[in-house]
């Protein structure tokens, strides 16, 4: 027999069996939509969804800016895109420039490894203005899930002024964000050497470092020279060394040593 219980109000009555089966069918179905759609992919979706469109945003502004800027070119993609159309041609990229005292962005000599310049390999004959508005796409979103997975409103650093900064200069801080989290990611660690030393250090597992390592072998069975000529075109930039991190509470970033044993600490310190 059935246990009926006083409704609250002294009204209608209702059975404890009933409420109990409904409890258990609403468990049921959650599970079995777990199991169809697992939370990860729901928590995934919602990050693209969040992160996509945030960078869709910043993406066509990147291309406003190439378009409207175009002395400019592609900022600081510049260097990859010559460096990819040198490759193209057949030609070293890292050979001394024919014409010196050129403006930004074609002053310098290309201070890229040959990784990045293959990764840039497949677009180069692209219009700029599509570039600036993939590669922004890409970086903004793919760094919004890697955000998301620890926390969604972590995604919220994408309004930040240096998130904006390097989506208006194509930079490549955005997307060693993802690297960092996504061992799928890191082989652009070999693309920028700088920033990958850092992602590495935030999770320096055998995999990791074997891919990367894998990347590099890979470059130098295609061309045994390369890195002598990369490093002797990035030894003839000049850049302005960072010696404002040495004033006012920039050491006191040394004290992440003490927590190196956390990925956030060697992540300070290797910067």
């Amino acid at each position: 027999m059935k246990d009926v219980a006083p409704h609250p109000s002294g009204g209608k009555s209702y059975t404890v069996d009933g409420l109990g089966s409904a409890v258990e069918l609403v468990h049921n179905m959650r599970s079995s939509v777990r199991k169809l759609i697992p939370i990860d992919w729901i928590g995934l979706s919602v990050a693209l969804l969040v992160a996509g469109t945030i960078a869709w945003g910043y993406a066509s502004l990147a291309e406003a800016g190439v378009r409207e800027r175009p002395e400019w070119v592609l900022r600081d993609w510049t260097q990859i895109w010559r460096g990819a159309n040198a490759l193209a041609r057949g030609e070293n990229p890292w050979a001394p420039l024919a014409v010196t005292g050129l403006p930004y962005p074609y002053r310098d000599r290309i201070a890229y490894p040959l990784p990045a310049l293959w990764m840039a390999r497949p677009v180069h004959d692209w219009s700029l203005n599509t570039i600036a508005f993939v590669w922004v796409l890409a970086s903004i979103t793919v760094a919004g899930v890697a955000l998301a997975r620890r926390n969604l409103w972590h995604v919220l650093a994408l309004f930040s002024w240096p998130a904006v900064g390097a989506a208006a200069l194509l930079q490549w801080s955005t997307l060693m964000v993802a690297a960092a989290r996504f061992d799928v990611l890191v082989a652009l660690a070999a693309c920028k050497p700088n920033l990958g030393l850092v992602i590495l250090a935030y999770r320096p597992t055998l995999r990791r470092v074997g891919i990367v390592a894998a990347v590099l072998v890979l470059s130098l069975i295609a061309n045994p020279v390369w890195i002598g000529q990369w490093r002797e075109a990035a030894a003839s930039l000049h850049y302005v060394p960072p010696v404002m991190i040495w004033q006012g509470g920039g050491p006191l970033l040394l004290l992440a040593a003490l927590r190196w044993k956390l990925p956030e600490g060697r992540l300070l310190l290797a910067l």
